[in-house]
């Protein structure tokens, strides 16, 4: 008993380590653990929530304490020292709202960044997506390229046979034999493109290049069975759902912030502050004494270079205006083309699903009339290389329909 216990533990040790099951949900979750990049971005906003929340600090008043003591060789062989103890507090009461645009600038920049954040999650989930449907076309594409190699090898064999019969001349032999190596041929590149798409899906998870992950191709056919809504609709739900939508309001609110800055910079500052000092000199004993007072700082004049900041700021706000219509532009024109090319692409998956109807038609009615003598070994392969043609055709069909698909996802916000 204990050792089937043992061999069942070893065969099922080594199947799990020649294969790791993973579907696209699973798939995009170990990416988001593993992604470089995205705990990069992750930090980085972290970096700037704790500087936006350090401006908060600025409205409290501060508290220092110094400690100083000097040596005095002033009268030979007369020496002297003294040593201070000050409690400095300082408190600005006023500042014509200078921490009141700072805090907003950080907090602004924060929520900017935390929408650019978002927008790098979107954009890792698509090319885990994007990864992950290649992957399956491309074992799709190896699948059917092994069953036109076993259609070749059946050609092959049948004209051999028929040869030795003396049914069809040797050019038939050769032809089939052409065909069979061929198909070999693609047969290995396919298996090829297959490893490097889960080399590409692999990088991504941040598991082993060469790890040989089990995907689940039925995910292609099944991701574009559901058609997306019209224009309109996939427009709102961009104007809704996209990070950079947002990301693009608060980059015009820190612009307007800035320029703001620049009106503030030309009003005073009103702080009170309170000292306490705690003296003792060896010549003349100790001493306690206590300074408070306010302070009321105006920059009265510095030229021009004040108000040509603001002029900068005012420029650049306006700038700032134009180049998120520009952008908001360009999205929409970019959701449009890929919502076209969509139409299109679904348009072909079906235009393709009947060719290989009809090819598969063709070469079983093909095949039957050689088998019989009553067609040549060039029509046989002719719709063997068709049949083919029309598999490998209709999975790149539905790759590049769903490669669309998911773009227009990523294009709205789209996350699941």
């Amino acid at each position: 008993m204990v050792r089937i216990f043992v061999k069942t533990f070893i065969i099922f040790f080594f199947i799990s380590s020649l294969s790791y099951g993973l579907s696209l949900r699973e798939a995009v979750k170990l990416a988001k653990e593993n992604y470089p990049k995205l705990k990069s971005e992750e930090k980085k906003l972290l970096s700037v929530k704790f500087s936006y929340k350090s401006e908060l600090f600025n409205f409290f008043p501060t508290v220092s304490y110094s400690f100083n003591y000097s040596k005095y060789n002033d009268i030979n062989p007369l020496e002297y020292f003294s040593r201070t103890h000050s409690l400095t507090i300082n408190w600005t009461i006023f500042d014509s709202g200078k921490n009141i645009i700072q805090y907003k600038l950080e907090k602004t920049n924060y929520l900017y960044q935390r929408e650019n954040f978002k927008e790098e999650i979107i954009n890792l989930v698509y090319k885990v997506k994007k990864a992950y449907f290649t992957a399956t076309a491309k074992k799709e594409i190896l699948r059917y390229r092994k069953i036109q190699l076993k259609s070749a090898e059946v050609d092959y064999k049948l004209s051999l046979e028929k040869f030795k019969l003396g049914l069809v001349k040797k050019s038939d032999v050769l032809n089939a034999k052409v065909r069979y190596e061929n198909t070999k041929y693609l047969y290995i590149q396919s298996e090829a493109d297959y490893q490097t798409s889960l080399a590409e899906l692999n990088s991504l998870l941040g598991i082993p290049l060469e790890q040989r992950t089990e995907i689940n191709e039925k995910v292609l056919y099944t991701y574009c069975e559901s058609n997306l809504e019209n224009f309109e609709s996939l427009y709102n739900q961009f104007l809704k759902n996209r990070p950079i939508v947002k990301s693009l309001k608060y980059k015009k609110r820190l612009a307007s912030l800035e320029r703001e800055k620049y009106i503030y910079s030309y009003a005073p500052t009103v702080s009170v502050f309170f000292q306490k000092n705690k003296v003792y000199n060896s010549l003349t004993g100790k001493d306690n004494y206590n300074i408070y007072g306010v302070r009321f700082d105006w920059l009265l004049f510095d030229g021009l270079g004040r108000y040509h900041n603001y002029l900068s700021a005012k420029y650049n706000e306006l700038s700032t205006e134009y180049q998120v219509e520009e952008t908001l532009r360009e999205l929409k024109l970019s959701l449009f083309k890929m919502y076209i090319e969509y139409k299109k692409n679904l348009e072909k998956v079906n235009l393709a699903k009947e060719i290989i109807r009809q090819s598969e038609e063709n070469y079983k009615q093909t095949l039957g009339e050689y088998k019989v003598g009553k067609n040549d070994i060039v029509a046989l392969i002719s719709s063997e290389s068709s049949l083919a043609d029309a598999q490998i055709n209709l999975v790149n069909s539905v790759l590049n329909l769903v490669l669309t698909k998911i773009k227009i996802e990523k294009e709205i916000g789209k996350l699941d």
